[in-house]
């Protein structure tokens, strides 16, 4: 895990230690916004997400979308594994870095890259089209020839694998395509981005965010490591650092991957020491907030649970009305 430390420590200003925090300020007190080169997390992204961003963002969202900036701007692998707010937090971090003044001084210009399970795809497009409209969002779908009438039309037919299409069905699927504005965000299913690897990784990402990339088989996952971005965000369910030692582990190698290639082996053989400095290790790059932790800004309504005993009057009708339904038989007619 020495690289997360490593990645850790690329965040901190000089001659200090990172602060990743949720509260965080991106940019640091120095950092100039405004103009191309303006520091993502300044008013530049605030005015992006205040005007484009059709939902609200709760105060640890809006935390999560600055905390996620931040390490964008260090270029330091993160995850996002809150359990609730996660779909918000993403949508709001691409309409921030896409649809705010940023580009070439702080990193790549280019589209930013979802990738997602094959039955993920279309809840994540349905949100991030109503969460933010003004953010084009591209299905990187259908079949060998379509994907490569799209990676002709976005990327220049540099990207358009050689023998896919002719030349008359390339320029045919082309002009159906038409002249489209320009794509903030491509969403593709893990399967299209193995199958079209080579094509997709020489495309400069802004950012690669990665759902669920810790569960995906090792065909799906290289491909993502091969990516040309040092920018990766990986999303996370189900509470990863809280998870048995098996998933935990996976989800560590995951994280090690997209530094240096390495990370912990033998989860079976995990003890409750290197558990705890597993999870050490990841938390600075893990946003993994509890509904326990946010239970005051959700507003949860508290349940009280009261064990009532029957009295024998109330016991003998519940007996009763068990036998009746159990007894009852439905009738065979449809009734209208």
């Amino acid at each position: 895990m020495a690289a997360l430390r490593t990645a850790w420590r690329a965040a901190a200003p000089a001659g200090g230690a990172a602060d990743v925090s949720p509260d965080a300020q991106p940019g640091g007190p120095d950092a100039q916004p405004g103009g191309p080169d303006a520091q993502p997390g300044g008013p530049d992204a605030e005015a992006a997400i205040a005007e484009h961003f059709s939902g609200s963002l709760r105060p640890f969202e809006h935390a999560g979308v600055r905390w996620l900036l931040h390490l964008w701007d260090a270029a330091v692998p993160c995850a996002v594994a809150d359990e609730v707010g996660v779909v918000e937090q993403i949508a709001a971090f691409l309409c921030a870095l896409r649809l705010g003044a940023r580009g070439g001084a702080v990193g790549p210009s280019g589209p930013a890259l979802l990738v997602a399970p094959l039955a993920d795809c279309r809840a994540w497009l349905h949100q991030l089209r109503q969460l933010c409209p003004a953010l084009r969002v591209l299905p990187y779908c259908g079949d060998a020839s379509a994907r490569a009438a799209l990676r002709a039309r976005l990327f220049g037919a540099a990207h358009c694998s050689a023998g896919a299409l002719g030349g008359a069905q390339l320029a045919a699927m082309c002009a159906l395509i038409g002249d489209a504005p320009p794509v903030h965000c491509v969403l593709a299913p893990y399967a299209a981005l193995a199958e079209d690897e080579a094509a997709l990784a020489a495309v400069p990402w802004s950012v690669a965010v990665c759902d669920e990339l810790h569960v995906q088989t090792s065909a799906h996952r290289a491909p993502v490591l091969r990516l040309r971005t040092a920018r990766r965000v990986l999303v996370a369910r189900r509470a990863p650092l809280r998870a048995p030692a098996a998933r935990l582990v996976a989800f560590a190698q995951s994280m090690a991957a997209l530094t240096d290639g390495g990370g912990p082996s033998a989860a079976a053989l995990l003890s409750e020491g290197e558990r705890l400095r597993l999870v050490r290790a990841l938390s600075p790059l893990v946003l993994a907030r509890s509904t326990a932790d946010l239970a005051v800004e959700l507003q949860l309504p508290s349940i009280v649970r009261v064990r009532c005993v029957p009295c024998a009057a109330q016991a003998e009708a519940y007996a009763r009305a068990a036998v009746s339904y159990t007894h009852l038989t439905l009738p065979t007619k449809r009734i209208v």
